[in-house]
């Protein structure tokens, strides 16, 4: 087993979040891509949202490498608009 998956397992076996789905806001880099990660080392569905398409879809990238189950939605959570579509986005597709 390699390192990643023992960490995975690990994850797992203390926050199992095996059907359920995450959102996380910032979520293409700094402490925002490292809890997406551990959210879906634990089993999460993640969704990462956030303003710069070309970021989100470089995280969307290394998160599939990992083999984890990654979606993004690019929106400006600053506003009404924006909060509704990751909303939508988030209840309907996962």
């Amino acid at each position: 087993m390699s390192d990643l998956e023992q960490r995975a397992e690990w994850f797992r076996s203390r926050f199992g979040l095996e059907r359920r789905t995450a959102l996380v806001t910032g979520g293409s880099s700094g402490i925002g891509e490292a809890m997406a990660r551990a959210l879906g080392l634990a089993g999460a569905q993640l969704v990462i949202a956030g303003r710069r398409q070309a970021m989100l879809a470089e995280a969307i990238s290394r998160f599939r490498v990992a083999g984890l189950s990654a979606d993004h939605v690019v929106c400006d959570l600053t506003l009404p608009k924006g909060r509704e579509c990751t909303q939508r986005r988030c209840i309907y597709s996962h």
